[in-house]
């Protein structure tokens, strides 16, 4: 099987052994920044291009990142891999279920709607409306809206430390997305999803002396059958 595997701006650690399991596997692998594809399109035919290799002939393409940009350029990056879908080209993840995942809005409404319990949440660009979410949860925690590995996740007992740091947030552009602090016992749970099922999962333990469980934060990740 050909297999496409597509990262942000630079090659992860993680794409590459993505990469070293699926050649084990015998498939043949191309690996590209989604940067540099390209695309077209009219009233016949769909063609891509990865550099200047064109890849209609893939068997799958394994979607990591959509990189960084500005708005316009994400928007056709969005737009291209759903094209690509369109066109018959298997993408794993799907391109609005993978950017749902991305953003920490999203994921939120998505879960909630599938009758999931979420934490309250609450989403502005006004700093007064955050500093009184603020002051009603009482401990809280900001999220980036596009983040991973806790980088940037910050959480506070005091809406005023809150307020001064949304002040700075907002100056650079960053809207607010404010959750009610949950505490939890010292980890939380992992589930990999295939399809409808679910094929792993795995406990998150967090480091002593921080609040948070990701990998890349000191916490560690255990194998674990989850109920």
């Amino acid at each position: 099987m050909k297999v496409m595997i597509l990262y942000g701006q630079s090659l992860s650690l993680n794409v590459r052994d993505l990469a070293e399991a699926a050649e084990r596997l015998g498939h043949e692998v191309l690996l590209g920044s989604i940067l540099n594809m390209s695309s077209y399109v009219d009233s016949e035919v769909s063609r891509f291009w990865l550099g200047t290799r064109e890849v209609m002939d893939i068997d799958v393409c394994l979607l990591r990142s959509f990189g960084p940009g500005s708005c316009e350029e994400l928007t056709r990056r969005i737009s291209m891999v759903e094209h690509m879908e369109f066109a018959g080209i298997r993408v794993v993840n799907p391109c609005y279920p993978f950017r749902r995942a991305r953003d920490k809005y999203a994921t939120q409404y998505v879960l909630a709607k599938a009758g999931l319990p979420v934490a309250r949440t609450f989403t502005t660009e006004s700093i007064y409306r955050g500093y009184e979410m603020a002051k009603e949860f009482g401990e809280s925690v900001y999220k980036p809206i596009l983040g991973s590995r806790g980088y940037g996740s910050l959480k506070f007992s005091d809406p005023d430390l809150a307020f001064d740091a949304y002040k700075m947030l907002t100056r650079v552009g960053q809207p607010l997305v404010i959750q009610e602090y949950i505490p939890n016992p010292g980890r939380d749970i992992r589930v990999f999803v295939v399809g409808e099922e679910a094929v792993a999962s795995a406990y998150k333990y967090r480091a002593g002396g921080t609040w948070k469980t990701n990998v890349a934060q000191g916490g560690r990740m255990v194998a674990e059958e989850v109920p």
